[in-house]
C-alpha cells in the first residue's frame, strides 16, 4: 500500500477512536448548557486519553513504522497529537467542576481524603501535574535543557496513563453506566503490554547485532564505521534508508544514521558518523570487534524519486550527503537518468567520499564551500542562482532531494516552492530531527 494511503488510514483510525467513546455519554440533561458542559468534560477525559495513547504509539518507532513507514511524518504527527491531547485533557478538570456546580454538588477539587472519591481525584491531579511539567520542559525550558535531560523529563509521561486509568475506572460516570468500561480495561491492558514491549526492545530484544569491522576517517570531522552481521535479523536497507545504532551500552540511547554502504551478499553495512553531542561522540570511539545493536531500516525519503523518471537534483549539506551516496551509485548503475549533486560544506577537508563521487559519470557533483575564501570552486551557499547556473532546463522539470542542516533545507525548499513554483510533489526533504 502506498505511503500516502497509509497516512490517510492512520488519520481516519485516530479520528474514529477519539470520537468513539463520546457515543456512550448520556446526554439526557435538563438544559443545553449542562449538555455542552458534560460533553466538554467527557471530551477532555476520554478523547484526550485516546489521543495520549496514540501519542505513545507514534512515538515508538518500532510500532509507528508498521502503521506508516514515513517515520519523520509520524513523529511530526506525534508532536501535534501531543499538543492536541494536552489541550483536550485540560478541558476535563475545568468543565467537570462546572458540571458539578450545575447539578448542585460539591466541587470535586475540594478534597476530602477520608473518601475514596477524593483519592481518585488526587490521582487525576497528579497526572495533570506531570503533564504540566512535561509541557513546560518542552516549551519554556526546551532551549535550556540538554537533549538527554529533556528526554528523561519527557519519559515521565509514561506515569500518566496508569494514574488516569486508576482515576477514571472507579469514579467515571460514563464508564460505570455503559459497556465502555470493557474498552477502557482493554486500553489499560494494551498500555501495559506496550510498555513491556518497549522495555524489552530497549534491552535489545529482537534487535540485530553487528560487529565493528573497521573505522576510517572519511573527512576531517566524519568517521565511517563498517559493521558485519552477527545475530538477529539481517538489515536489508533500501536506498536512502537509515538505521538506529546503539553501542554496547544498551541504555545509552540510539542515534539514526543513513546507511552509506550495504553489501547484499555479505550483509555488511556502513554508516558515516559526525560527532555531534555525547551520543555520536560515544559511537565514533568504538573499537574493532565491539558489538552494536542496530534497529531498522526506516525511511521513505527516496521512494518517490526512485519511482520518477525526471532528472534528479540532490542538495546536501555536511553529513546530509550520506543518503545520496547509494542513490548516486544507483543512478550510475542504471544509466537512464541524469543527476546533479550540490554539496555544501564549510571547508574543503569536510567533503565526504570525494573519490567515490569523482568516479561517477551520470551524476555531476558541485561542491560548495562557505568558509574558505581561497577555495577555487563554488563559494558561499547553495542558492537558486547556483542551481540555474548548472541545470540546463527550468527547475520545474527536475526531482529535488534535500538533506542537511534544517536551516539550509527550509530556505532552499521555500525558494523552490514559492519563487520557482516547483510542484510540491517534486520536492522531497529529510530532516533528522528525531
Amino acid at each position: 500500500m502506498k505511503t500516502r494511503y497509509r497516512k490517510i488510514l492512520l488519520l481516519i483510525a485516530i479520528i474514529v477512536t477519539v470520537v468513539f467513546p463520546l457515543f456512550f455519554v448520556d446526554y439526557n440533561e435538563p438544559s443545553h448548557a449542562r449538555v455542552i458542559t458534560k460533553l466538554l468534560a467527557k471530551t477532555g477525559s476520554m478523547a484526550g486519553t485516546i489521543l495520549l495513547m496514540w501519542q505513545f504509539v507514534l512515538g515508538y518507532r518500532y510500532m509507528s513504522a508498521r502503521l506508516c513507514p514515513d517515520l519523520l511524518w509520524n513523529y511530526n504527527l506525534h508532536k501535534w497529537i501531543g499538543i492536541g491531547g494536552v489541550c483536550l485533557i485540560a478541558l476535563h478538570p475545568i468543565f467537570i467542576a462546572v458540571y458539578y456546580a450545575q447539578i448542585g454538588e460539591a466541587n470535586p477539587w475540594l478534597l476530602e481524603l477520608s473518601e475514596q472519591f477524593s483519592w481518585m481525584v488526587l490521582l487525576g491531579i497528579m497526572a495533570l501535574s506531570i503533564m504540566a511539567v512535561v509541557v513546560i520542559s518542552s516549551t519554556l525550558l526546551r532551549n535550556r535543557l540538554s537533549k538527554h535531560g529533556w528526554y528523561n523529563v519527557h519519559l515521565n509521561t509514561y506515569l500518566v496513563p496508569p494514574l488516569v486509568f486508576t482515576h477514571s475506572l472507579p469514579i467515571g460516570m460514563t464508564l460505570e453506566e455503559s459497556v465502555l468500561s470493557y474498552f477502557w480495561l482493554a486500553l489499560s491492558a494494551f498500555f501495559g503490554i506496550f510498555v513491556c514491549h518497549r522495555i524489552a526492545r530497549a534491552l535489545g530484544w529482537r534487535k540485530s547485532r553487528y560487529r565493528v569491522l573497521s573505522t576510517e576517517k572519511k573527512a576531517s570531522d566524519t568517521t565511517q564505521i563498517m559493521l558485519d552481521h552477527v545475530s538477529g535479523r539481517p538489515i536489508e536497507p533500501r536506498t536512502g534508508q537509515f538505521v538506529y545504532v546503539n553501542r554496547q551500552n544498551r541504555f545509552g540511547g540510539s542515534r539514526p544514521y543513513t546507511v552509506a554502504h550495504w553489501d547484499p551478499e555479505s550483509g555488511r553495512l556502513g554508516v558515516a558518523v559526525k560527532p555531534k553531542g555525547s551520543g555520536s561522540s560515544h559511537i565514533v570511539q568504538a573499537a574493532e570487534g565491539e558489538t552494536f545493536l542496530v534497529d531498522g531500516p526506516y525511511g521513505v525519503f527516496l521512494d518517490e524519486a526512485l519511482r520518477s523518471t525526471r532528472p534528479v537534483v540532490m542538495i546536501a549539506g555536511g553529513i546530509g550527503i550520506t543518503p545520496f551516496l547509494r542513490f548516486s551509485e544507483h543512478l550510475e548503475h542504471k544509466g537512464e537518468r541524469r543527476g546533479w549533486l550540490f554539496y555544501g560544506n564549510r571547508l574543503p577537508d569536510e567533503i565526504l567520499y570525494k573519490e567515490r563521487f569523482k568516479s561517477l559519470e551520470s551524476v555531476e557533483v558541485v561542491p560548495v564551500i562557505s568558509d574558505d575564501p581561497d577555495y577555487e570552486g563554488e563559494k558561499g551557499f547553495i542558492t537558486l542562482d547556483l542551481l540555474k547556473k548548472y541545470l540546463p532546463a527550468p527547475l520545474t522539470q527536475y526531482e529535488f532531494l534535500l538533506c542537511g542542516p534544517p536551516v539550509m533545507i527550509r530556505k532552499v525548499k521555500a525558494a523552490l516552492l514559492h519563487d520557482e513554483n516547483v510542484p510540491r510533489r517534486q520536492v522531497h526533504d529529510e530532516l533528522f530531527e528525531l
